[in-house]
């Protein structure tokens, strides 16, 4: 029933995961997020901000890669510390634009998570006037999403690996 859907997205909202990468800074900027210094300057130098879900639902910037390769790596590692089941489970692979990195990033979730089914999507028409171009990002449940801190940690100890 209508019921019960909501009852059960009520319970399992705080554990919906997004991760993945913005790399078209100009649009962030544009949209008052960061200044157009930095928007070109992280461009140029091919920065990559990651970003999850936080307690209002809201994308917040976890951490900056520099490339795709390190983006993926991460993402990767983000997703097996906190995914749960992910047998069980379908994911979800969006981009704005970015088809190719997003066949690559569900190639690695394929072959390194193995859940239940990855689908690839092109979500343009639906988040483009939150992120416009350049958005590739995996979708999953797992823990519960905390005040970030637990999940910005999660990511440092990832990047000081040196990926």
């Amino acid at each position: 029933t209508l019921e019960d859907n909501a009852a059960r997205l009520e319970e399992i909202r705080m554990t919906i995961h997004q991760i993945g990468s913005v790399d078209d800074l100009f649009w962030v900027a544009s949209k008052g997020r960061i200044s157009h210094a930095q928007a070109f300057f992280g461009t140029i130098a091919g920065i990559k901000a990651m970003g999850d879900f936080g307690p209002e639902g809201l994308v917040v910037v976890l951490a900056k890669v520099s490339g795709y390769e390190k983006m993926y790596k991460a993402a990767i590692e983000y997703i097996k510390k906190t995914i749960r089941d992910p047998h069980e489970q379908i994911i979800m692979v969006a981009h704005t634009l970015r088809r190719d990195q997003a066949a690559v990033l569900a190639s690695k979730i394929r072959e390194e998570i193995r859940p239940k089914e990855v689908l690839a999507c092109n979500i343009y028409p639906l988040s483009g006037i939150n992120t416009g171009p350049g958005l590739v990002a995996a979708y999953y449940t797992g823990t519960v999403i905390t005040d970030l801190e637990d999940e910005k940690e999660i990511m440092r100890k990832i990047l000081a690996r040196k990926l």
